[in-house]
């Protein structure tokens, strides 16, 4: 199923700082709430896999278009605001006091910035074939082997999508291009890729070993930004033990491997929730 139908109820505009408003779907609900964050090339409708499976085993869903993103406001370079501080006006506006974050790509980067500056918002956090915002100079120096020009300069579908998945579904190709044209073209400034907005907290591989909810990271076999090895080598660094490789999915999991994709959340959400605490602890991490 490449789509999902959207309760009227529950979609609109949230406004999340300084006249900024970003576009939400949320499906209600009493169970514990999972936020989904999407890639650079998604927005808040990138989620048709996961919105039933997860709802299925009573969990409240949320899903956003990031400023700059389809049916939200544009990003504004002097006026940018920070993924976690937007990310934390949308949970206040919602009514959430805490959720279970999940990212995928760029979004994953949105996700560890929420956990690390706001960490009593977070009950687990999952970075899946996300290069997470990470600064260590060592991890951006094989960043930047991998995203050479010659790989820039190839399709997105060919840079982010497995060659199985284009294979065996060109209709999920197909509505994976549809999605990521809704988004807006974006005036990039002099020698970067696109306009990104800020995160709040400075990322580091230390930093993330010492997030204190549960992480889960998760990349395909296939990912050319996140290729197992190196992923694995970011956990061995940060001392995570949970990490993930889908076998037959590259740079979008969620989409090219759907099931095992659910079937891993639900079981680190069902393993992180037991005898979790709720009380408030002071915002941000020194990390």
């Amino acid at each position: 199923m490449w789509r999902y139908a959207l309760d009227a109820a529950h979609d609109g505009l949230v406004e999340v700082g300084n006249g900024a408003e970003v576009w939400c779907w949320d499906s209600g609900g009493v169970g514990e709430t999972v936020v989904l964050a999407h890639a650079h090339t998604g927005n808040y409708l990138s989620w048709a896999h996961q919105v039933p499976a997860l709802a299925a085993q009573g969990f409240r869903i949320i899903a956003w278009s990031r400023r700059g993103y389809f049916r939200s406001s544009p990003l504004v370079a002097d006026d940018a605001g920070t993924q976690a501080d937007d990310l934390a006006a949308l949970l206040d506006a919602r009514g959430v006091a805490q959720a279970h974050l999940v990212g995928v790509a760029a979004g994953g980067a949105s996700v560890l910035d929420m956990a690390l500056s706001y960490p009593h918002r977070a009950l687990s956090v999952c970075a899946a074939s996300s290069l997470m915002g990470l600064d260590d100079p060592q991890f951006r120096a094989r960043v930047s082997i991998l995203t050479a020009d010659w790989f820039r300069a190839l399709p997105p579908e060919a840079k982010e999508l497995g060659a199985g998945f284009r294979s065996f579904s060109p209709e999920g190709v197909a509505e994976w291009a549809r999605l990521q044209a809704l988004n807006p073209p974006v005036a990039a400034p002099k020698g970067t890729r696109f306009l990104q907005q800020p995160l709040r907290t400075d990322i580091t591989t230390a930093g993330l070993g010492r997030c204190p909810v549960p992480v889960l990271l998760m990349t395909g076999a296939a990912d050319a930004y996140m290729p197992p090895r190196l992923l694995r080598q970011v956990a061995f660094e940060a001392g995570i033990d949970r990490v993930t490789v889908f076998e037959d999915a590259a740079h979008a999991p969620h989409v090219e491997a759907p099931e095992a994709f659910n079937a891993a959340l639900v079981a680190f959400f069902r393993a992180s929730s037991p005898g979790r605490s709720t009380a408030a602890e002071p915002d941000g991490l020194d990390i």
